[in-house]
C-alpha cells in the first residue's frame, strides 16, 4: 500500500558530490535512508542478496539498517551525487549520522519511521536523468544557504522521492538489448533523418554543445557560459565547487565577511576561486606567460562585473535605461566583444612584453584610415576577398541573432518549396568553393593547442 504523501516530510541529513575511486572495504549499515545518483561513469552495489549496477542516469535508495557496500573501478572512477535522509524531521535528531560497520551498529539508535514499507528493501531506478538535476538543485542550495534553504530542499527531496515511487524499479521489466534498442528507434522514426548524434544517444553517446554564439554574449560572465562550454563545465565541477567549498575556503570566507565591508568581503572567497579556474583555463590554453595572464584577464573581468553590478543597476535607473531595448542589447554586446578582444592581445602577441606595446599603440595612436587607404590589401587578400568576407559575416550573424531568438533554421528550410531549398544548398555550395579555395602562398594558423 502506498505511503501518504501528507506524511512524507524529509530532512537531509548529509549531502555531497564525490568522485568514487576506493571501493567499502567491508559492508556498512547507516540510521537513515542513503540515495544514491550516479552523474557519470559506473559502479557497483552489494546488498545482502544482491549484487547491483549502477551506470549514469540511475538512482538506487538504500534504507536503514540494510547492509551494503559500494565497489568502483579504479580505473574510471564514477561521479554521484550522495543523499543522507531520514522521512521526517525529529527534534534532537537532525545530525548527521556517519555509517557504522556492522559491529558498531545499535539497533536502538534507529529512529522510529513513519512507514515501514517506504522503499523496504534496497531499490535500484535505471535512466531517470531528473533526478541528477534536481540532485544537482539540491546540492547548489544546500552550498548557498540562502534563507529557508532547509523547508526548499525539503520540499525538492520530497518531490524527487515521490517521482521514484512512480517509476517502475529496475528488474520489473526487462531491459531491451542493443538490436531491440536499435529496431525500436528505427520503428519510431523511419520517416525522418537518422544522424550520427542521434544514434549516438540511443546507445548512450551524449555530444555536448560546446560552442553556443559566445560573440552575441552581454557579459563577460555569459561569454564564458557558451564559450568551451565542456571546459567550463569541467572547470567548474572539479576546480570552482571543490575549491569554494572547502573548510580552508570557508574559513576564508568567514574572515572576508568579518574584515573587509560591502560587497568585497562577500565575493572575496568566490572571486579567488574565480581567479584560480581562470589562471588554469590560461595554463590549459598554453603553457607560456601570455596565457597565464589571459587567464588572469578573464578573472579581472568577472571579478570586477560582481563588485560594479550594484552601482551599474544604480546607473541604469538614474538613466532609465530600458534593459530590453534593441540598442542596449547592441551596446552590450560590443561592449563585451570589446573585453574579449582585448583579452585575445594576450594571445596572440609573440611575447608577453609585446601585449602591452600593441594595446599602447592601439588606444593612442589608432589608424583608422588604414581600413579604406588598401593598406588591407597588402595581406594578400584582393577587395573581392574582403567583400566576400563581410557577407559572409552578415549571414553567419543573421542566422546566429534567428537561432538565438528560438527559430530552427533547417526546420524552417524544410517547410519551404522545392525550389528554395534547390537556391539555399546552392549557395551553400558556392560559399564552399569561394571560402574554401585558396590561392598560393596561403599558410594557415597552427593549432594553440600543440604549444605545450
Amino acid at each position: 500500500m502506498p505511503m501518504d504523501a501528507s506524511q512524507l516530510n524529509p530532512f537531509i541529513r548529509y549531502m555531497d558530490l564525490r568522485c568514487g575511486s576506493i571501493s567499502y572495504s567491508e559492508p556498512i549499515k547507516a540510521y537513515d535512508y542513503r540515495l544514491f545518483a550516479i552523474r557519470e561513469g559506473e559502479c557497483a552495489a552489494e546488498t545482502e542478496t544482491k549484487r547491483l549496477t549502477l551506470r549514469a542516469g540511475s538512482c538506487l535508495i538504500i534504507p536503514p539498517d540494510h547492509a551494503y557496500r559500494m565497489l568502483f573501478h579504479r580505473d574510471a572512477p564514477a561521479m554521484l551525487y550522495n543523499i543522507n535522509f531520514s522521512l521526517s524531521y525529529l527534534p534532537g535528531n537532525g545530525q548527521a549520522f556517519r555509517p557504522d560497520p556492522p559491529a558498531r551498529f545499535r539497533p536502538e539508535r534507529m529512529p522510529e519511521l513513519p512507514d515501514p514499507a517506504f522503499f523496504p528493501i534496497p531499490t535500484l531506478f535505471q535512466d531517470v536523468p531528473q533526478i541528477q538535476q534536481t540532485a544537482a538543485l539540491l546540492l547548489s542550495e544546500r552550498e548557498k544557504r540562502d534563507v529557508y534553504f532547509n523547508e526548499l530542499c525539503s520540499a525538492l527531496l520530497k518531490g524527487m522521492l515521490l517521482q521514484l515511487m512512480r517509476e517502475p524499479k529496475a528488474g520489473e521489466k526487462p531491459v531491451p538489448t542493443v538490436v531491440e534498442r536499435l529496431k525500436q528507434y528505427l520503428e519510431a522514426h523511419s520517416r525522418e533523418r537518422i544522424t550520427a548524434d542521434s544514434l549516438g544517444r540511443m546507445f548512450g553517446f551524449h555530444y555536448k554543445e560546446n560552442f553556443n554564439y559566445p560573440y552575441i554574449a552581454r557579459s563577460a560572465t555569459e561569454f564564458w557560459r557558451r564559450w568551451h562550454i565542456t571546459l567550463g563545465a569541467w572547470m567548474r565541477d572539479y576546480v570552482f565547487y571543490p575549491l569554494s567549498l572547502s573548510k580552508a575556503f570557508g574559513r576564508l570566507s568567514r574572515w572576508a565577511r568579518t574584515h573587509i565591508r560591502g560587497t568585497g568581503g562577500k565575493i572575496f572567497a568566490t572571486s579567488l576561486a574565480t581567479f584560480i579556474v581562470y589562471l588554469i583555463i590560461g595554463i590549459w590554453h598554453g603553457a607560456n606567460f601570455r596565457y597565464i595572464a589571459f587567464g588572469l584577464w578573464n578573472g579581472v573581468l568577472i571579478t570586477a562585473s560582481l563588485l560594479l553590478e550594484r552601482t551599474f543597476l544604480r546607473w541604469k535607473a538614474a538613466l532609465h535605461i530600458n534593459d530590453k531595448s534593441a540598442a542596449w542589447r547592441v551596446f552590450m554586446t560590443l561592449r563585451t566583444m570589446l573585453l574579449v578582444f582585448i583579452g585575445r592581445y594576450f594571445t596572440r602577441s609573440p611575447r608577453l612584453s609585446c601585449v602591452f606595446r600593441f594595446l599602447k599603440t592601439t588606444v593612442l595612436h589608432p589608424q583608422p584610415s588604414q581600413l579604406l587607404d588598401g593598406t588591407l590589401l597588402s595581406f594578400g587578400l584582393a577587395k573581392t576577398d574582403f567583400l566576400v568576407i563581410a557577407l559572409g559575416l552578415a549571414v553567419l550573424l543573421t542566422l546566429e541573432c534567428l537561432q538565438e531568438r528560438g527559430v530552427q533554421i533547417r526546420a524552417a528550410l524544410e517547410k519551404k518549396s522545392g525550389f528554395v531549398q534547390w537556391l539555399a544548398v546552392t549557395a551553400l555550395l558556392l560559399a564552399v568553393l569561394l571560402l574554401g579555395v585558396f590561392r598560393a602562398g596561403y599558410i594557415p594558423s597552427g593549432f594553440i593547442y600543440t604549444q605545450f
